[in-house]
């Protein structure tokens, strides 16, 4: 493969350089068609050469293996992820303006899903083999992190609001498995911002409105207990051995 610098005046090096550019592309869609289908795991160097009309020792002249190929796919999505900034410029500036133009992860995410549609579905739910298969864990821990710093700063640790620590696990994780349905099955760019506003605005904003509410006393609320809990609860808990009163 040429990797060196293309001096234009020699119009054998820039035709060169073409043809192999279309040959790179040919491999990529096949790649693409292959890994969304099949995902990392099953599909094969030897069915991507087939899908681009290359010879297997042809494909791997331009890569090595699989995971270089897969890295060349993915790329896109995880170079625009990884140079936006990952944390609201405020702590809810979404609640009552477009959080679009707040929400750098949430706007990371639509740039990268309209730029690199293929690309990012196939890094949040085709990688599974690959160094990336952890990244649903890593977003939803990413999101858990920013929840932590939003009650912190917002409702100081106020136990109206968040008692415990599960909460912000659960929550980013429900948020995560919901953007990753909306990820698969929305049918284009539009339906996919839709979809994910939508969803934002039922849940998260709603969800942070109601704790300002709550902060501010513009609502009447009253956590349960945890004597009230574990009184409704006690014939559970002595049936596993566990008798204990105290806040886990």
């Amino acid at each position: 493969m040429y990797n060196g610098t293309i001096n234009k005046n020699e119009r054998g090096f820039t035709i060169v350089q073409i043809l192999k550019d279309e040959v790179k592309n040919s491999i990529n869609n096949a790649a693409v068609e292959c890994f969304i289908e099949m995902g990392y795991e099953k599909a094969s160097m030897r069915e991507i050469s087939k899908r681009s009309g290359l010879s297997v020792g042809n494909l791997y002249r331009y890569f090595p293996n699989k995971e270089a190929l897969f890295d060349f796919v993915v790329s896109p999505a995880v170079k625009l992820l990884d140079e936006r900034p990952m944390k609201p410029k405020a702590a809810v500036p979404f609640l009552d303006i477009n959080m679009m133009q707040e929400m750098e992860l949430i706007e990371a995410i639509i740039q990268a899903r309209i730029a690199n549609h293929d690309a990012m579905f196939i890094l949040f739910l085709r990688s599974k083999g690959t160094k990336y298969e952890n990244i649903k864990k890593k977003f939803a821990k990413l999101i858990e992190e920013q929840s932590i710093e939003f009650i912190e700063k917002e409702f100081k640790n106020d136990p109206r609001i968040i008692d415990g620590d599960l909460y912000h696990r659960a929550a980013s994780a429900a948020f995560v498995e919901g953007f990753l349905v909306i990820l698969e099955e929305a049918e284009d760019e539009k339906s996919f911002i839709r979809n994910l506003i939508q969803f934002i605005e039922l849940n998260v904003k709603a969800i942070a409105r109601h704790m300002y509410n709550v902060r501010d006393n513009k609502v009447q609320f009253r956590r349960i207990n945890h004597e009230e809990i574990y009184k409704h609860f006690s014939s559970h808990c002595d049936n596993r051995g566990d008798s204990s009163t105290e806040d886990n």
